[in-house]
């Protein structure tokens, strides 16, 4: 019989930060793999104006301060939650069976778009829009400040991955093994869509033009 592996406490005397986290949301850290919550999986954290914000598979978003790893808040959403959050002008968004807007200083939720799937990447935003894609074989285009549908764009499969936006384009992967160049004002293909021979679950990247 195999014995069960052993958990790596955090080291009081090497970071504080990392100790009261700990203590306050139930980080353990077990050999190999990846960092858990007591209730779940984390996903990575987002770091911006002093807080950490990150979301777990136990449904929930964590809002931690960067300097005492004391949570401010927390907020529990429908679903899962396998991607990190996007974090603009205030607001977190994140997506589980819902695109959720939540306001970053105090945890209230400002608004949420009803997807009807499982979401598996982050959020991307460009010109106060938000762009996501799901299961439900869409990339949705949602009003930043309102959580109003601006349009939907049918990919035809599942998109695993996050958007990227460059010059008015958005791109992205999806199991139909292509990645799609959609125009982000109409929702229509833009210019191409380039076969890769196979699924796509990342995310793409953009530089100098490429």
């Amino acid at each position: 019989m195999m014995e069960p592996r052993p958990t790596r406490r955090p080291d009081p005397d090497w970071c504080p930060w990392e100790r009261a986290i700990s203590n306050n949301i139930g980080i353990h850290y077990p050999i190999g793999g990846y960092y858990s919550v007591s209730l779940g999986k984390l996903t990575s954290p987002t770091v911006t104006g002093g807080m950490v914000y990150l979301c777990s598979w136990n449904r929930h978003l964590y809002a931690v301060d960067t300097i005492t790893g004391k949570r401010r808040w927390q907020y529990l959403t429908g679903d899962e939650i396998s991607s990190p959050p996007t974090v603009a002008n205030g607001v977190v968004y994140l997506g589980s069976s819902h695109l959720y807007a939540v306001d970053a200083a105090t945890g209230e939720l400002r608004w949420k778009y009803p997807i009807g799937c499982r979401i598996s990447g982050s959020p991307a935003i460009a010109d106060r829009v938000i762009y996501l894609g799901g299961n439900d074989k869409h990339l949705h285009a949602v009003d930043a400040a309102t959580g109003e549908l601006r349009w939907k764009y049918p990919i035809g499969c599942r998109i695993s991955g996050s958007p990227a936006i460059a010059d008015g384009v958005i791109y992205l992967g999806g199991n139909d093994k292509h990645l799609h160049a959609v125009d982000t004002a109409k929702g229509e293909l833009r210019r191409w869509k380039y076969p890769t021979g196979w699924r796509i679950r990342g995310s793409p990247a953009i530089a100098d033009g490429v």
